[in-house]
């Protein structure tokens, strides 16, 4: 089941042309996600103001995506003020575990929750994880990066 949704999500991401992505996220879209305690729902448009903001598409069976949180971790204090969004698509007990693997929880900047509608999916169409849209305070897109990030390429997007 899970094979024949990755196609069907694989078959979607080839309609669209490149540009008219970087249109349609140049400025934050809409997307909501299912948070880790599977009752609160937070909407994009509710993600404040006034601070970076990190997107991040993961997976948690994924080594490359355990390797750049635990790079991100590794530089948290460079990182106090920006606001990280984690989500998957696998089921909340999945990325529970990978929350408390990472002890997630006990940062006040990371937010963490599954993308249950594939509303995420739809607007960005990753094409690999990690999958990672840096925005600035006003929510205007900075940076994609498509697979594992170098750190200071991270800092650098999230520090202009």
């Amino acid at each position: 089941m899970r094979r024949i949704l990755y196609v069907a999500l694989a078959c979607l991401v080839a309609c669209y042309s490149p540009q008219s992505k970087e249109k349609a996220i140049s400025k934050l879209p809409s997307f909501k996600m299912l948070l880790i305690d599977s009752i609160t729902t937070l909407k994009a448009e509710e993600i404040p103001t006034g601070k970076p903001i990190v997107l991040l598409f993961f997976r948690p069976d994924c080594p490359h995506c355990w390797e750049e949180t635990q790079d991100i971790l590794d530089h948290i204090d460079s990182f106090r003020n920006v606001r990280f969004y984690m989500l998957a698509i696998e089921s909340l007990h999945k990325i529970r575990e990978f929350c408390l693997s990472f002890n997630l929880d006990k940062y006040e900047n990371f937010t963490i929750g599954k993308d249950q509608e594939y509303t995420f999916l739809r607007a960005f169409r990753p094409s690999s994880v990690p999958y990672m849209a840096v925005y600035d305070g006003n929510k205007k897109l900075v940076k994609i990066y498509n697979g594992g990030t170098a750190i200071d390429h991270i800092f650098k997007a999230t520090h202009i």
